[in-house]
């Protein structure tokens, strides 16, 4: 847990997970902000509705003014985005003047003025009933409280392996972060054999180089718990001060070893060590492929270079694109029709040929259907009278012309026969049937 002095300015820092899988860093958010401060309903920063700003890999970034630190306690700062987790960071806001110790209520000017020797050189010194006095546990001091070396130690080891940071799991990162392949930087090959490799890598963070953040906390840890234990009798003295006698208030305030686990516990979620990230490390960083062992695919434009310039006699597959160009593009361009080229047909007067062909056989040039078609003809006409159906036209052809002969005798006015009757049925006529001359008998 971060402490932050009150009514001070601060940036906080938050790191930003996609909710599809909860480990790969979620980029190009908009994060909205609210804070709650001791315990109180979440609402905007004083600044009103805050976004934060993106860093990297993940990671945004809000200050706060020293309005919104100005609470003391709890400050818990979250950040939400679409399609992500919540980012939360649980901050505790103290004095700025004592920085959250209570026993700092006075000026030490104001205490005794005895020397730290005037104290030690008490022969016999029983403190008890005593108040406002912070005691360091260390070497040869016994009876403060019920913590040993070999307990923070052993409260130390359980809290590491409630996080899941065992001996196995620290062995694995036998190789430094840097010269592993980083996330940002890989480009999925298409062949089976990267597939295989990806299904182990997929159980790897999202951005490995957070590893130095477990590094980092376990320096950190590993500092403070050897200051539990290497503190010399003047580190004591100088705690005591000079302080009256009865230390036993403030014996009894000293953390007890399930405190100092939620502590370490509290640190280790603090640097992003839980159980859920050191799960993924199920394997040694070794086995995995090495930055300068990987060989980037060729790019787009190569392979479609490649896929170009492949020799038509080896696409014979049937059913693939390649062959069907090969099968149907058989011949030049410039060798068909151009467009220019083309006359459109006559559709007219191709219609008009189509109503006469329609009267004609199925097929013209096949004898049977002709003689069927003179058969059908000859059943409407009847049999000749003659010897042949020529003979019978001959025929006609010789009484038309004796008619022809007597007609072309006669005369014609306005398509009238211009006649001069002089017998009807044997019997003469005369006149010409104008009045005084009237046509009839003789």
């Amino acid at each position: 847990m971060r402490r932050l002095a009150q009514a001070t300015a601060y940036t906080v820092m938050l790191k930003l997970f996609l909710s599809s899988d909860h480990v790969s860093p979620a980029t190009g958010k908009t994060v909205a902000i609210k804070i709650s401060k001791n315990g109180g309903a979440f609402a905007d920063p004083n600044a009103g509705a805050t976004n934060a700003t993106e860093v990297s890999n993940g990671w945004y970034k809000v200050t706060l003014d020293a309005t919104d630190t100005g609470t003391l306690g709890d400050l818990v700062v979250r950040g939400t985005a679409a399609s992500c987790d919540d980012a939360e960071q649980v901050c505790q806001v103290v004095s700025a003047t004592t920085g959250g110790a209570t026993n700092l209520d006075a000026a030490v000017s104001s205490r005794s003025s005895h020397s730290a020797a005037d104290v030690w050189a008490v022969a016999t010194r029983r403190l008890s009933d005593g108040t406002n006095i912070v005691l360091a546990k260390g070497t040869g001091i016994t009876g403060f409280n019920d913590l040993s070396a070999a307990q923070v130690n052993a409260e130390a080891d359980t809290a590491l392996a409630d996080a899941g940071l065992t001996t196995t799991v620290t062995g694995r990162i036998d190789a430094a972060v840097s010269t592993r392949l980083a996330a940002a930087s890989y480009t999925a090959p298409d062949n089976a054999g990267i597939a295989a490799i990806k299904a182990k890598t997929d159980n790897l963070p999202s951005d490995p180089a957070d590893q130095s953040l477990i590094i980092a906390a376990t320096d950190s840890l590993s500092g403070q718990i050897s200051g539990l234990n290497n503190l010399s009798q003047s580190d004591i003295r100088n705690a005591v001060g000079l302080a009256s006698a009865n230390l036993d208030s403030q014996i009894d305030a000293l953390p007890t070893a399930a405190e100092i686990k939620t502590q370490v516990d509290t640190a280790l979620s603090d640097a992003g060590v839980t159980g859920v990230r050191m799960a993924h490390l199920d394997a040694d960083m070794s086995s995995r492929l090495a930055a300068t062992d990987y060989t980037a695919p060729p790019s787009a434009a190569s392979i479609a270079q490649a896929v170009w310039d492949a020799l038509t006699s080896a696409l014979t597959t049937v059913g693939s694109i390649g062959k069907l160009l090969v099968t149907n593009i058989d011949a030049a361009v410039t060798s068909r029709l151009a467009s220019g080229s083309y006359t459109a047909p006559d559709n007219a007067g191709i219609a008009a040929v189509k109503e006469r062909t329609d009267n004609l056989p199925d097929d013209p040039a096949d004898q049977s259907l002709v003689i069927d078609a003179t058969t059908a003809i000859m059943g409407r006409l009847g049999a000749p009278a003659g010897a042949s159906l020529s003979a019978d036209v001959a025929a006609v052809k010789t009484d038309t012309a004796a008619v022809k002969a007597k007609t072309d005798q006669l005369g014609f006015t306005g398509g009238a026969v211009d006649a001069n009757i002089a017998r009807v049925n044997g019997v003469a006529v005369t006149g010409d049937g104008t009045t005084g001359n009237e046509w009839g008998p003789v």
